[in-house]
């Protein structure tokens, strides 16, 4: 009985030591493709990133990396789909702040718990998003985009990427610092946002330069403002908030990488050490990050776990500011 006993439990331990020692000789991930969960639909910024990335990562681990839309319901369906599955490394889940740490300050119920079920790989980016307007608006920039709103209570219109999510807290914390009343109108994502934004369905949003960008260069809509204190390449003219007035107006966005609980440190070590290596490539950084004014960041889970600590806090007060309660 003891000597069986003792046999399971070598059994067991070899059973958890084996994906570590496979990936120390460096053969067994990536051995067939991955999964990078997105919870929007293509076209955005988050999509924007995951496809570039996923290019790279395909070409790094000569293994297919294939992006998998699961959009809507602020991240929720991602969220869980990711959360189910193998913690093996071939689902990771690109997901928002919002995702990760906004959500359980909105809901009281959700089918996933991010302290849960989730462990931090690495984090992508830090990033301004642009306020922007149907040119329709007689605004040409933040103040007067406040004063028509003020004049016009209910009346303006802003599309969102969905309930909670960072476009809508960005707008209610507009509205509840500059003292005026929007009309909030959600969607799943923000390529029909800025669809019916240019149909002039809605009349105006706040979302990553990256979407944003090439219809304002366009001029199919009115770029206003946008957040930081450095002008983007990909519209130079564009003033920042700063610049008008409003250095405290909250509007930006990040974007994380993160595993089903359970996935060993070493395999996210690795997968967040390859993904640094392309996002602080000079090449990479030019195009997908540069050009819109955001910052590659690519820490280690270690690190990435000690900021999500420290940024909590200020993702509480964000909530809060905004007055936003989904339930």
């Amino acid at each position: 009985m003891r000597q069986a006993i003792r046999w399971f439990g070598r059994l067991a331990f070899v059973l958890v030591l084996m994906p570590l020692v496979a990936l120390g000789q460096g053969s067994v991930f990536p051995s067939r493709p991955v999964r990078l969960v997105v919870g929007f639909p293509p076209g955005g910024a988050p999509d924007i990133m995951a496809r570039a990335l996923a290019a790279q990562l395909s070409a790094s681990w000569n293994q297919s990396v294939v992006v998998e839309n699961r959009p809507g319901a602020s991240e929720f369906i991602a969220a869980e789909n990711v959360a189910r599955s193998a913690p093996d490394g071939y689902t990771l889940y690109l997901a928002t702040e919002v995702a990760i740490e906004v959500n359980p300050l909105l809901y009281s119920k959700m089918p996933y718990d991010p302290k849960r079920d989730f462990v931090p790989v690495t984090r992508i980016l830090d990033g301004p998003m642009m306020f922007a307007v149907n040119p329709s608006l007689p605004v040409g920039n933040m103040k007067e985009f406040i004063e028509y709103a003020r004049a016009h209570p209910g009346k303006v219109s802003y599309g969102s990427s969905g309930n909670g999510g960072q476009i809508h807290l960005a707008m209610a914390y507009l509205g509840k610092t500059s003292g005026i009343e929007l009309l909030h109108v959600p969607y799943k994502g923000i390529s029909p946002v800025i669809t019916d934004m240019v149909g002039g369905v809605v009349l105006s949003t706040v979302a990553p330069v990256s979407a944003l960008g090439p219809y304002a260069q366009a001029g199919k809509i009115r770029a206003l403002g946008v957040a930081g204190d450095k002008r983007i390449k990909l519209v130079p003219d564009v003033p920042t908030l700063s610049e008008q007035g409003y250095p405290g107006l909250d509007a930006n966005w990040a974007l994380y990488v993160v595993a089903p609980t359970g996935t060993p440190l070493a395999l996210r070590n690795k997968i967040a050490a390859d993904i640094h290596a392309i996002i602080r490539d000079p090449r990479f950084v030019e195009e997908q990050f540069d050009r819109y004014g955001y910052t590659p960041v690519g820490d280690t889970p270690a690190e990435f776990a000690d900021f999500l600590t420290k940024d909590s806090a200020k993702q509480a007060a964000r909530v809060q500011a905004a007055n936003i309660k989904m339930d």
